[in-house]
Order: structure tokens, then C-alpha cells, then sequence
């Protein structure tokens, strides 16, 4: 296999494997979107806080793995075509290498994904306690003034 259609097809595949998590995530998606929706209209719905966080997760595991893709298509557009290292000489040496890239692309991607997801989770349940503490003081505070007034 030439080198530039090894380059190729690898990329061609995390690109697809870069759409799938693009499908299932949300665009331009913020923690403290997050905070602001799941409070404001429902106080705090860990549910949704879930959901939020599972699809900004997979939303950004997408968006490398798809500038990963494109990058290695650009590099195997430059490679001259007559291109032909050693390693990809045999057909199944070459389906091997991309096989091996792409699952390990998916192992890295999904636990990319997963330390995402609850860094988000746990980050805007700490912000949804904190709004709660800082509210709970302005309500005693304005009681204690209530009552020295």
C-alpha cells in the first residue's frame, strides 16, 4: 500500500469515527450553560446535568478526532505518490496499522470522553451548590436585617 493512500484511508476512518461523536454531541455547549439551564428552569436536575455533560463530552472527543482525521489526510495529499515504506508493503500489514490506529483512536477517544463527562458533572453540581450556598446567605442576610430594622 503506498504510503499517501495509507495516510488516506486512516484519516478517511477517524474522520468517520470523529462523526459519530459529533452526532451525539452538542455544539458550543459551557459549563456554565449548563449551570444556567438546568437551574433556571428546573433548579438543579442531575439528569439533565448528565445528559448536558455526556454530550460536551463527546462533542469535544469529535472535534479532535476530526482535526486528527483531516490533518492525516493533508499529510498524505503532500507524500509523492510512488511513496511505499517497507511497513505498508504488504496489504495486511498496512489494514493492520489502520485497524490498530483506529481502535486505539476509539479506546482514547471514549476515555477522553469519559473524564470529560465527569469533570463537567461534578464541576457544575459544585457550581449549583455554590449558587445554592450564596443565596441561602442573601436570604439570611436580608432576614437579619429584617429584624434589626
Amino acid at each position: 500500500m503506498l504510503a499517501a493512500t495509507f495516510s488516506t484511508v486512516l484519516g478517511a476512518a477517524l474522520g468517520f469515527l470523529a462523526s459519530v461523536f459529533f452526532c451525539v454531541g452538542a455544539l458550543r455547549m459551557r459549563v456554565s450553560d449548563i449551570v444556567e439551564v438546568t437551574a433556571s428552569m428546573w433548579d438543579y436536575n442531575a439528569a439533565l446535568v448528565r445528559l448536558w455533560a455526556a454530550q460536551r463530552a463527546d462533542y469535544t472527543a469529535g472535534a479532535l478526532l476530526l482535526v486528527f482525521a483531516f490533518v492525516l489526510q493533508i499529510i498524505g495529499a503532500a507524500i509523492p505518490s510512488d511513496s511505499q515504506p517497507e511497513i505498508l508493503r504488504p496489504l495486511g500489514c498496512a489494514i493492520s496499522l489502520i485497524v490498530t490506529v483506529f481502535i486505539a483512536s476509539l479506546v482514547l477517544a471514549t476515555l477522553l470522553r469519559n473524564y470529560l463527562r465527569q469533570s463537567v458533572t461534578e464541576e457544575v453540581t459544585a457550581r449549583h451548590q455554590a449558587r445554592l450556598k450564596h443565596e441561602e446567605e442573601k436570604a439570611n442576610l436580608a432576614r437579619s436585617q429584617a429584624k434589626g430594622g
